[in-house]
């Protein structure tokens, strides 16, 4: 009988190669906003400190595993580049979800990759309780990884890869849902600048949010999901929590509108293109659906 061997080929090799060393940049990248959680966990002297340590460590070593098995920069083709985008989204969720996973002993793998997933695709739906008393850190953790998930995977794509001598643009195309023209020609100044308009929104939200009567802390993590447009909230009446203040879900509506705009628009405005927001078809269909809606819930009402 004979015996047939299958063996990968140069290019597949080299694809395989590439992929280790985007995600483990990635979880690199992702491993710093995870020691962020446990500076704060260890400054308010909360149980979650040993928890985000850990978490930390094995991330940034299995990243780091990755990098130093990884190959040079190939021309991918546009299924490999559909699977790297899957690849990365599915490596983030797993290590981010281990915090969260350690923190609660009680919390399923499962609970914990579903309040990653909903927390990264920015779906805002979470399986937690008793958010009110729960430690600060993971609250603040939940809201970085849906302000993450806001803009980190698309600014990774157009800002790391080309770094990597491949071209991120392509990359976004596969994430992103948006159609709108590319302003710039450079995608590294692209990334930049979309980078700059979302922190713009989320630092004009929390100052908005504390001006209005929030604490500091919940100022900064309800601004960093209300520019992510997930809604992710520190207590378990959601933003319900402040019903006393009726501004703030006015404010909420505000900066989550704006944020669920094509952020490139903006970046057009800002280089001369005053007209280009009202031009675009995405943005007014997406206000007449805004306006429709909250017309209909007032009749209803």
């Amino acid at each position: 009988m004979t015996g047939y061997a299958f063996t990968l080929g140069d290019t597949e090799v080299k694809n395989k190669h590439f992929f280790y060393r985007v995600i483990g940049y990635l979880l690199i990248s992702l491993s710093v906003a995870q020691f962020v959680t446990m500076a704060v966990s260890f400054a308010l002297q909360d149980r979650a400190f040993w928890n985000f340590l850990l978490a930390g460590a094995v991330t940034i070593s299995v990243g780091g595993v990755l990098v130093a098995r990884s190959g040079s920069a190939v021309q991918l083709k546009k299924r490999y580049l559909f699977l790297l985008t899957t690849l990365c989204w599915l490596s983030v969720c797993l290590f981010a979800a281990l915090q969260l996973y350690l923190s609660f002993p009680e919390l399923s793998v499962t609970d914990a990759w579903f309040e990653t997933v909903s927390a990264i695709t920015t779906t805002g739906s979470t399986v937690l309780s008793g958010l009110d008393t729960m430690p600060k850190a993971v609250l603040l953790w939940r809201a970085i990884l849906q302000w993450i998930g806001g803009i980190g995977i698309i600014v990774m794509a157009i800002a790391i890869l080309p770094a990597l001598k491949i071209g991120g643009m392509k990359l976004f195309k596969t994430e992103s849902s948006d159609i709108s023209e590319k302003i710039l020609p450079r995608s590294s100044s692209l990334s930049s600048s979309i980078l700059i308009v979302y922190l713009g929104i989320s630092l004009a939200a929390a100052v908005s949010y504390y001006a209005g009567g929030m604490s500091f802390f919940d100022a900064v993590t309800h601004a960093m999901t209300s520019a992510a447009t997930g809604g992710f909230a520190n207590f378990d009446a959601s933003f319900g929590y402040f019903n006393d203040k009726p501004w703030l879900m006015w404010l909420s509506s505000v900066w989550m509108t704006l944020a669920a705009l094509p952020f490139v628009l903006f970046v057009g405005m800002a280089r001369g293109d005053k007209w280009v927001l009202l031009r675009d078809p995405q943005v007014k269909a997406f206000i007449a659906i805004v306006l429709t809606a909250a017309y209909c819930l007032l009749v209803i009402r």
